[in-house]
């Protein structure tokens, strides 16, 4: 495997991380308990735009080498986006799950909140998706 390939996959790997965490912190709702409003910082598309170009900067890039690393970056980037989809349906049985569990040790008012705290979480998660696909 060449060295290029290497840097390449490694940065994939941590563009993974950072879009994975940074999407976590930076959109989580002041009703989940974090003060402050969530940082825009455009689609997923001009947040790779923003990677790559770093990436060929501080790499150095020739010509040559961004016609071919482009496409293994571009690929990549897909890859990631397909397992963060993964990774929130995941996530969201798993509340569902968790919160069935919780709602039998609930009185009636307690399991009503509870499930507007889902809803509201559904919401902002429904509201946040469709901003991403503008």
């Amino acid at each position: 495997m060449s060295r290029t390939k290497i840097i390449t996959y490694l940065a994939l790997i941590f563009l993974a991380g950072a879009i994975a965490g940074g999407a976590i912190v930076l959109t989580t709702p002041s009703s989940f308990g974090v003060g402050h409003p969530p940082r825009r910082h455009g689609s997923p598309e001009d947040f790779a735009n923003h990677i790559w170009n770093q990436m060929k900067d501080r790499l150095q890039l020739d010509d040559g080498q961004v016609a071919k690393i482009k496409p293994v970056f571009d690929s990549g980037f897909a890859e990631v986006r397909a397992i963060q989809e993964r990774s929130v349906q995941e996530v969201e049985a798993a509340i569902r799950k968790n919160h069935e569990e919780i709602g039998v040790h609930l009185n009636e008012d307690q399991r009503l909140e509870l499930q507007k705290m889902n809803q509201e979480r559904q919401d902002f998660f429904k509201k946040r998706g469709e901003k991403e696909k503008r």
